[in-house]
Order: C-alpha cells, then sequence, then structure tokens
C-alpha cells in the first residue's frame, strides 16, 4: 500500500461585482436640486449670488458630500452671467465624499475651472484621485471652482479570505478520491505535486 499526502493551496478571488459612477452636478439647478443644495439667493456682491453649504449637512444620496469651511465658506457660487460653481477656500475649506456602506471609492474625477486639492498633503494631479477608500476629503490649497465630481465606487472586497489547506494521509492501493470546495464566486488553484 502507498501512503498519499495531498497538500491543498487555493486562492480564493471574490470579485467586485459591480462599479457604479455617480455624479455630484453644481454647474445646473437641476443637479443643486438632486444633492439637496438650495439655488443661490444671497447677494454676494458684484451682481452675484450665492448659497452656504451647511459643515452640518450631508448632500447627495448614493455618494455623500460634507465640507468644513476656511475663513470663506464653503458655498454655491452664481455669478451676474447665470454660471454656477462650488467654491470651496484654502486654509481649513475641504470636501469629504463618502461611499454606501459596504462600498469603497476606487476614482474621483473634478470638472471644473480651478481645483487646487490634496488628499492626505499629496496633489490631486490632473483633476483625478483614484485609491481605494470609503472615504476620502480633499483639501483646499486655494480657492476652488468646480462644476461636477464623478465619483466611481464598488463593492468592498471581503477583507481576507484564508486559503484552505487540506493535508490528508491515507493509505490506498491504487487510487483515492478528495473532493474540493468553496464558497460561490470563489476560484480554487491547485496542485497535487507541490
Amino acid at each position: 500500500m502507498k501512503k498519499f499526502t495531498l497538500f491543498l493551496s487555493a486562492l480564493l478571488f471574490s470579485a467586485m461585482s459591480f462599479a457604479a459612477d455617480v455624479d455630484l452636478v453644481f454647474n445646473t439647478e437641476d443637479g443643486l436640486t438632486a444633492l439637496g443644495i438650495e439655488l443661490p439667493a444671497t447677494d454676494g456682491g458684484n451682481g452675484a449670488l450665492m448659497t452656504e453649504l451647511d459643515d452640518t449637512k450631508e448632500y447627495g444620496s448614493d455618494i455623500i458630500m460634507t465640507v468644513t469651511h476656511a475663513g470663506t465658506k464653503t458655498r454655491i457660487w452664481k455669478k451676474a452671467s447665470g454660471a454656477l460653481d462650488l467654491r470651496t477656500y484654502k486654509d481649513g475649506g475641504s470636501l469629504t465624499l463618502t461611499a454606501p456602506e459596504g462600498n469603497v471609492i476606487t476614482q474621483v474625477v473634478f470638472d471644473g475651472g480651478k481645483i487646487f486639492l490634496t488628499v492626505d498633503g499629496v496633489e490631486v494631479a490632473d483633476k483625478t484621485w483614484t485609491g481605494n477608500a470609503a472615504a476620502v476629503t480633499f483639501a483646499a490649497t486655494a480657492t476652488c471652482n468646480i462644476n461636477k465630481i464623478t465619483v466611481t465606487y464598488a463593492e468592498a472586497a471581503t477583507d481576507h479570505v484564508a486559503a484552505p489547506t487540506i493535508i490528508g494521509e491515507a493509505e490506498f492501493k491504487y487510487y483515492t478520491d478528495v473532493k474540493i470546495t468553496a464558497n460561490e464566486g470563489l476560484t480554487i488553484y491547485y496542485t497535487t505535486d507541490g
């Protein structure tokens, strides 16, 4: 009789089942209404109107935006020409974007005239941030004029799936059967010769 030892090592992959894009639009009245932001009505000077954002409020639905203020409050600005944008200011102004529970933000793209933002002190180059975080805070290093923010988010991968190890010692004469199973959506790779 032969003695047989099977070592199984598996790589288990949990694929993200979806990715979604959400647009936070600040340069249209419909976009502001969808975010729950009041249309500019307060005199901002020079024929412009503004709405100061509330730093205790959450804006949006799928992706939530919160703000902090600098010496000048984060606001929606409506120029005399009628053009709208979101403005946040240096020395304290920031935008935090938060994904729905169980999801992570993988990319944020800013559209606008002036975008001067950092994440953890690192400049957001080419108006695009990429990463993997449940929430991302963008700090203003100068006045920002933002028309739209496009946020891509996806299901968070499971923390860690331990690779199963099967050690089976059984005496057999010609062959033996081994059954290998895993949870749905996972892939097992194995070897019988090391």
